[in-house]
């Protein structure tokens, strides 16, 4: 089954493009009243500029963003996912999640590089630890990492050996499920993409070896 986000006191979206899943998961929330997660816990961030946004997406990125803010929910706008310990962010966030992450766009027929798209998964990782670490937080409220890609990009990637080296590892794989409106779209191309077989895949922080790390230091 597809992750559900509901369960979460708070979510952290990171990377959105037009804003769409973000609409979406506010909407089930604000309908969800018995669930835990509320519209105004859901933090929906992007790379791009405001104007960029909405420029990249003239179809549905206003009124996405429109139905967020209406709904409570914050919009982050040029929120680099690789400084998340740096951010205003408080030490309550328990889920962050992040839909088809790509390092740079590519244009029609070209390949998609695999190495920075792997460095931006490190330092994206490594910003997850130093979260961690700058709030202090104890192994019960380490937030979950969610990171949707395809099965080709998580095998190219080497998404595997890139989490162990910031102390995460694979709790579990789950199918990728979004609403009717959300379609996977890169930040400056207003045009859907195909990744092949999409999967979430959810990844813990192996507390032993990061408290054996911080005690070698």
């Amino acid at each position: 089954p597809a992750p559900d986000y509901l369960n979460f006191q708070s979510v952290l979206l990171l990377g959105e493009g037009d804003f769409t899943f973000a609409a979406e998961l506010a909407s089930a929330a604000k309908s969800n009243t018995l669930r835990m997660l509320r519209p105004h816990a859901i933090i929906a961030t992007t790379l791009q500029s405001n104007a960029k946004v909405l420029a990249s997406h003239p179809k549905r990125a206003s009124l996405a963003i429109a139905e967020l803010q209406s709904a409570g929910s914050s919009v982050c706008f040029c929120f680099d996912a690789q400084e998340i310990d740096t951010s205003d962010l408080g030490p309550g966030l328990e889920c962050v999640v992040w839909n088809m992450p790509f390092a740079a766009d590519v244009l029609p027929g070209e390949s998609v590089k695999s190495d920075p798209n792997q460095q931006l998964l490190r330092g994206f990782f490594a910003s997850v630890i130093r979260y961690i670490e700058r709030w202090h937080l104890n192994l019960a409220t380490y937030p979950k990492v969610y990171v949707t890609v395809g099965l080709n990009q998580f095998a190219d990637w080497g998404l595997l050996a890139v989490a162990y080296d910031s102390f995460l590892y694979v709790e579990a794989v789950h199918e990728f499920k979004a609403g009717v409106e959300y379609a996977p779209r890169r930040n400056e191309r207003a045009d859907p993409f195909d990744v092949g077989q999409m999967r979430t895949y959810a990844f813990a922080v192996d507390a032993e070896r990061l408290v054996a790390a911080d005690f070698a230091v």
